[in-house]
């Protein structure tokens, strides 16, 4: 994992780890260096009709704890701010 990131981080492209289930994951793919996550622990697979409510829901509920303490805060605080500008 830690190759295929840094080689993304390398040419500038993002990275996702799929099929993130516990906190104990989230810490390892941040801390590898990934920077989108997605899977279980943040929702499971929902309709497109659904999206817009879970959207909702996520403005609400702050990224998890784990993510946080290894990830870029100033990318996030960024996120956060573009989540809640488009939800505006």
């Amino acid at each position: 994992m830690r190759a295929v990131v840094g080689l993304s981080n390398e040419l500038g492209m993002a990275t996702t780890a799929q099929d993130v289930e516990t906190e104990a994951q989230l810490a390892l793919v941040a801390a590898a260096g990934c920077t989108q996550v997605q899977g279980y622990l943040f929702s499971p697979a929902v309709s497109a009709s659904a999206v817009p409510e879970l959207l909702g829901r996520m403005q609400t509920c702050p990224p998890s704890d784990a993510f946080l303490a290894v990830s870029n805060r100033d990318a996030v605080a960024d996120t956060r701010a573009s989540v809640q500008r488009d939800a505006a």
